[in-house]
């Protein structure tokens, strides 16, 4: 359980910062993402480092060959991502940001029936709610780039189905450790062919503060929430998840004396409900 809550918060400011990095950032996609991926090779070097780790995992194709496919996803939209993020506020992706947990849900509950069905209707009420909480009806209106925010939560669906497919047959942390090596592998191809290391002046002292904190919190989040994946299934790990959201709003208020909204209370109060509710039925 608070590895799920820490782990949200972890992402929650990952978010943050990789906006406020996008934003001080000269630097081409490619090599902006090359930069996080060095960060979790690094964590990565230190999980070896601590615990076994079977280098002959690299021989099985079928999982290796899976990964592969999960990063072709995944640098899909996290190319079409970042240019989201440099032309939409934060506050106007929120709301569709949790779409592709629906549609995972639901698509996995379907094919696997790993989960209750009580904790399934719970999990989908919890992102519902947290969707129409996040939405201020008196301005509300589609952003111009409904179709690209769409696009990129359908391919997020597919990456987590996927990744979630391969973890029932390798270890988290390895996982971790072989989606990090075959990540920095495939992006230094291109950027060795295209020249792009020049873009190395481009760094400023705001970029690398930033930058860093970022892909250290997005790293160790992607690898708390693998352990979850493999510790509590698919829709449990989605369900936990939520919990953090509430955390988040209160580790605001003690740090930086942000004095949450009366919607912000009512919507911890919703969801630590319902996910207390999904869990146990789970």
């Amino acid at each position: 359980m608070f590895r799920a809550v820490f782990g949200n918060i972890l992402q929650s400011f990952g978010t943050v910062f990789w906006k406020k990095s996008l934003l001080v950032s000269h630097l081409p996609k490619l090599f902006f993402r090359f930069f996080g991926e060095i960060n979790g090779l690094f964590i990565a070097i230190i999980v070896m480092w601590f615990s076994w780790f079977d280098w002959a995992v690299f021989l099985n194709m079928r999982i290796v060959g899976g990964i592969v496919l999960t990063l072709i996803l995944d640098l899909w939209y996290d190319y079409i991502q970042q240019w989201l993020y440099r032309e939409e506020k934060i506050s106007t992706l929120m709301p569709y940001e949790n779409l592709n947990c629906v549609f995972v849900i639901v698509i996995w509950y379907l094919i696997f029936k790993d989960a209750s069905l009580i904790a399934v209707g719970m999990s989908i009420l919890v992102i519902i709610i947290t969707i129409l909480f996040s939405i201020d009806f008196k301005k509300f209106e589609f952003p111009k780039n409904i179709k690209k925010i769409l696009f990129v939560q359908i391919l997020i669906t597919l990456e987590t189905l996927l990744t979630w497919y391969f973890l029932k047959d390798l270890a988290d942390k390895d996982y971790f450790i072989v989606y990090q090596i075959v990540i920095v592998i495939m992006l230094l191809f291109p950027l060795v062919i295209n020249k792009l290391f020049g873009a190395v002046k481009k760094m400023n002292k705001s970029f690398l503060w930033y930058g860093s904190i970022s892909a250290t919190t997005n790293n160790v989040s992607f690898l708390l929430y693998l352990f979850l994946v493999s510790e509590f299934g698919v829709v449990v790990s989605i369900l936990l998840s939520f919990l953090g959201d509430g955390i988040t709003i209160l580790f605001w208020f003690l740090f930086l004396k942000e004095k949450p909204t009366r919607n912000e209370i009512l919507l911890i109060v919703l969801t630590t409900l319902l996910v207390g509710v999904g869990f146990y039925f789970k």
